[in-house]
């Protein structure tokens, strides 16, 4: 009788573990969101917000450390020549 018991007290036991697993992914996600994609969801905003205030004659500094001007904005190709 004692067996059975403690058998049904362990299936209880096992039942609330699901309940800190998905809490634990759930803070998991949380935190890697806000210290990774969110960081990166601000750059991109802000790169956006600089390529639409180029214009001609805006000086910029390219990926590769090139200094240069821009001379021509191609829209419909969405380039810059410099």
């Amino acid at each position: 009788m004692t067996e059975l018991i403690l058998a049904a007290q362990g299936q209880a036991q096992g039942a609330g573990g699901g309940w800190g697993f998905i809490v634990m992914m759930v803070l998991i996600f949380a935190i890697m969101w806000w210290f990774m994609i969110r960081p990166q969801q601000k750059r991109q905003k802000e790169i956006r917000k600089f390529q639409n205030a180029l214009s001609e004659g805006t000086k910029v500094v390219t990926g590769g450390g090139i200094y240069g001007t821009v001379k021509r904005i191609n829209n419909d190709n969405n380039t810059v020549d410099a």
